[in-house]
């Protein structure tokens, strides 16, 4: 009997245990020893609208034999090429993590004047790809199963910059997938070229995606600044794009020389920074920073280093992304012009409920509160819905928040926003409102707002219940984040709310509101001292001299300390000389602010040694390695031993 095991040599995850009759040849027992999930399943529409979705079929399973029909054995095909390249290389089972089954309708349409489809997409609803007839290539496949990896980590909103990184995440799997199945042209000519093998040819390239008029940088002349294409996702994913060529392959692009990590790096790099550091409403800054922290997660695995990663920096470097685009992104407030945020109240929106809708001037409110479909932090964001009927509502805080007095106070928040307007005409918008009665009267924060204040004037024509009020109108194009000096309000309790007006008809998307702040402004500090509680030597008349100790280290700054030492020395005065006598030696790891630690020794002198009229002094941050306010109080002495 011969036990023979059976192994791919490319992606596909096969492994076969086979017994073989040593005499006749036959196989005695054949079966697969891996353990998988896949599960696939084609419908084939004929070019037909009305099966609409998922349609006519299945026409093949999972194990079931070729249909000789190209589109539907493809599809097939790919998805499998999807799955194993997500299985082996993340050990991730389909699109979900959990094994879902992989579905796709080819030859759809949507309708008679629109057949045969020229485009693909990934049904959410469905939980399925819809492909046109003849677009069934790896890449595409790869592609459109890839926005349900997305959908299922993520979460990227497909809007505005999010939506492009969501887009260009597709992308990125989709010719990795392609370029490791070892199917289709893969030639050096063809290398990022998506959809290559389509009918209607390539429409990107990922090295160049300046060929179809996309941009590869956050300036470049092809960033599109409009609320088409859902703020121009399948445009400007072209910066994410070229940022995944340069990691991948390396060159030399805007300035920065960029040595290329390879593809296995570089998708677990971003494979990392999907399901780990982004969230739905993520832009091309925080990607700039993701991608750099996921690879400096990953140091030490998959043969990443530290070069590496500043690699990975040089190429969002060329590519911008740290920099907001010329041409239409609101540049973001900030928290502090100096020092750090002290909070006095903060939400995420990820907790405690901290907030209601309430009506205005009028009784309709919408449905929801929050959403988790646009968010800056965590899952949710509060939304306030831009309706289609005439209404006026806030998002209110539910209890209001005591204001100290003696600092600049701050009220900042991050908010997209897409109010109903057309043209210069704004229809619908929001502003902000404070209260210092508990909600009684409210009035206008807007002559408080420093950074990025209100945009437009809501019209008079259309029954608003906000016209001609100054406020937040048609479209911030993302995320964008405003900060307003509320110091006048010191020594007040106050509510804060966001109101909505709308006009009687039509509605674009609405305000989505995350990471509310109320807060000071700090220089963080640190300065190390401390003080002597008591010191004393006792002394035996055969034995040796003893010195006994405690001391107090003191951080009385306004930040936590790093680590540091403290040294004792015994020296004939109160000046610290290189001639004064260590005595012991202690490692302090962090000191928080305005705390101290009690410190107690015990030391031997040497036989002879006696302490009298002499002093041990104590040496706070011995190394010097802490930045102080005050490098001159950490030679502390302690009085004379009699």
């Amino acid at each position: 009997m011969w036990k023979v095991v059976v192994e791919s040599k490319n992606q596909e995850q096969i492994r076969h245990l086979v017994f073989v009759d040593g005499i006749n040849g036959r196989i005695r027992l054949h079966f697969d020893m891996v353990e998988t999930s896949l599960r696939r399943k084609v419908y084939d529409n004929y070019n037909n609208p009305a099966l609409g979705l998922p349609g006519y079929g299945p026409v093949r399973v999972e194990g079931g034999a070729a249909t000789g029909v190209r589109d539907v054995d493809l599809a097939y095909e790919y998805m499998g090429d999807f799955y194993y390249f997500f299985k082996n290389n993340f050990n991730r089972d389909s699109y979900d993590g959990r094994g879902a089954e992989l579905v796709a309708t080819v030859r759809y349409c949507e309708s008679y004047d629109d057949c045969p489809y020229d485009n693909d997409f990934w049904s959410s609803t469905k939980r399925q790809i819809v492909l046109g007839d003849g677009t069934v290539t790896d890449d595409c496949v790869g592609h459109e199963l890839g926005h349900a990896v997305t959908d299922y980590t993520a979460g990227l909103c497909y809007f505005m910059q999010s939506g492009a990184i969501n887009e260009s995440y597709s992308d990125i799997w989709g010719e990795f997938i392609d370029l490791t199945n070892g199917k289709g042209n893969d030639s050096s000519s063809y290398r990022w070229y998506l959809f290559e093998d389509d009918k209607y040819g390539a429409s990107r390239n990922m090295a160049n995606p300046n060929i179809f008029e996309q941009p590869q940088r956050m300036t470049d002349y092809y960033y599109y600044c409009g609320i088409g294409d859902n703020g121009g996702v399948h445009i400007n994913s072209g910066v994410g794009n070229k940022a995944a060529y340069l990691i991948t392959d390396g060159g030399y692009f805007n300035g920065y020389s960029v040595r290329g990590l390879g593809l296995t790096k570089a998708a677990q790099i971003y494979y990392e920074t999907l399901t780990h550091l982004l969230v739905s409403g993520s832009d091309y800054l925080d990607l700039y920073h993701a991608l750099y922290q996921a690879c400096m997660n990953l140091i030490g695995r998959f043969g990443i280093t530290q070069n590496d990663c500043e690699n990975v920096r040089y190429a969002t470097l060329a590519t911008e992304m740290n920099r907001t685009s010329t041409y239409c992104v609101y540049p973001k407030a900030p928290i502090c012009d100096v020092g750090e945020p002290v909070d006095i109240f903060y939400d995420d929106v990820e907790g405690k409920e901290y907030w209601k809708l309430t009506p205005v001037t009028m009784l309709v409110l919408p449905k929801y509160l929050y959403s988790s479909e646009y968010a800056r932090s965590g899952k949710y964001s509060l939304y306030g819905e831009n309706l289609d009927v005439l209404s006026d509502f806030a998002i209110s805080m539910k209890k209001g928040v005591s204001l100290p007095v003696g600092s600049a106070l701050y009220f900042h928040f991050e908010h997209a926003y897409d109010f109903e307007s057309e043209g210069s005409t704004m229809y619908d918008g929001g502003i902000v409102e404070y209260s210092i009665d508990g909600g009684r009267t409210w009035y206008d924060a807007g002559p408080m707002i420093i950074n990025n204040g209100y945009d437009g004037v809501i019209y008079t024509g259309a029954g608003n219940p906000l016209s001609g009020r100054y406020a937040y109108t048609g479209t911030s194009f993302g995320f964008t984040s405003s900060r307003l000096n509320i110091s006048s309000l010191a020594g007040r309790n106050v509510k804060f709310r966001f109101r909505i007006g709308n006009d009687e008809a039509y509605a674009d998307d609405g305000w989505y509101i995350d990471n509310v702040r109320i807060y000071m402004c700090q220089v963080k500090i640190v300065d190390l001292t401390g003080y002597w509680v008591s010191v004393k030597q006792t002394c035996g008349r055969t034995s040796r001299c003893t010195i006994k100790g405690k001391f107090v280290v003191q951080n009385t700054g306004t930040s936590n300390s790093s680590a540091f030492k403290i040294r004792f020395y015994l020296s004939n005065d109160t000046i610290f000389s290189s001639d004064d006598l260590f005595l012991k030696e202690y490692s302090i790891k962090s000191l928080k602010s305005n705390t101290s630690k009690a410190i107690s020794f015990n030391v031997k002198l040497t036989s002879g040694l006696n302490a009298a009229m002499r002093h041990v002094i104590a040496v706070v941050d011995a190394d010097n390695v802490v930045n102080e306010t005050n490098e001159n109080n950490n030679l502390l002495p302690s009085v004379p031993f009699l």
